[in-house]
């Protein structure tokens, strides 16, 4: 299977499986603290974003055989940056959330 991740579904692909790969320790951890409707919530936020790259990874590679690039450097470098603008505020939000709930 060929891949472009200069493409926008390159990136988007791999964000959600970097997503999905950070929501499976999630569960063991809420489920060792005897709080399976947490558990089950990650559970089903990190399949479905194995869902979601799932597809991107399909999009990509019928993509790749045109071998054709859409994003010139200017707006890949602004989804990057947005992308990891969007990784910053999800830790700060995972941080705040587990220093208000313990257990």
């Amino acid at each position: 299977m060929k891949l472009n991740l200069n493409r926008l579904s390159g990136i988007l692909m791999l964000y959600c499986m970097g997503g999905a790969c950070a929501c499976f320790p999630a569960v063991f951890i809420f489920r060792a603290n005897y709080d399976p409707m947490a558990g089950s919530i990650f559970t089903i936020v990190g399949g479905s974003l194995l869902i979601v790259s799932a597809i991107f990874l399909l999009i990509n590679s019928t993509e790749a055989k045109s071998n054709k690039v859409d994003l010139d450097d200017q707006k890949r470098t602004q989804i990057v940056y947005g992308l990891m603008a969007l990784t910053v505020i999800t830790v700060v939000v995972m941080f705040l959330l587990g220093e208000i709930i313990r257990f």
